[in-house]
């Protein structure tokens, strides 16, 4: 009886912990083109040739307007118009864009959780906060977070290549992004 004990509690472990594989989600939901895999469909009925999902748009009842793409230079650079110049920009991203951030998030991050053993998880203790600073830098410290926005903008290319490598001394912004960036939250975000 110990035996077959065993051989139950080994199966039901490879069960347990075999991973699933669904392959890639194969099927558009009908309402918003959203993808989904067939085992996502409301109708458990097996066979159904045209299978509804509503986690994405409630069977038509959310309608959401278009999703417009983003402006140029953002759309050359996520799309690899210039293939060198859109590498670079992928490899330093996040470089990128905390150079133009409005404020920096404050919180106590507890990596102990992340040993290695599954993906990275965001443990915070405590409050989160933004910290944004005043609106002018103090005298002699350079500018930074909304501060670049209003304080010596006849040189914020300059003090924004000079973010860019505080953030990370092994960043080295390229000038023609920066400039191109800058342009396109002038004329599109009305915050800026």
């Amino acid at each position: 009886m110990h035996e077959t004990c065993l051989d139950q509690k080994s199966t039901m472990q490879g069960t347990i912990y075999s991973p699933l594989d669904l392959g890639p989600p194969s099927h558009t939901c009908q309402y918003c083109g959203a993808l989904f895999w067939y085992e996502e469909r409301v109708r458990r009925d097996r066979g159904t040739s045209s299978p509804v999902y509503t986690k994405c748009y409630k069977e038509g009842s959310v309608v959401l307007p278009p999703y417009r793409p983003p402006p140029e230079p953002l759309l050359g650079l996520l799309t690899g118009v210039n293939r060198s110049l859109s590498a670079h920009f992928f490899e330093n991203i996040r470089n990128y864009n905390s150079m133009f951030a409005f404020t920096s998030m404050g919180v106590r991050i507890i990596d102990s959780v992340n040993d290695g053993r599954g993906p990275y998880v965001f443990n915070v203790s405590g409050q989160l906060c933004h910290r944004i600073g005043s609106l002018f830098p103090r005298e002699g410290e350079r500018p930074e977070y909304a501060q670049l926005y209003i304080f010596d903008i006849d040189n914020e290319i300059k003090n924004r290549m000079a973010i860019g490598t505080y953030i990370n001394r092994k960043f080295h912004p390229n000038q023609d992004i920066v400039a191109a960036l800058i342009d396109m939250f002038n004329t599109h975000n009305p915050i800026v």
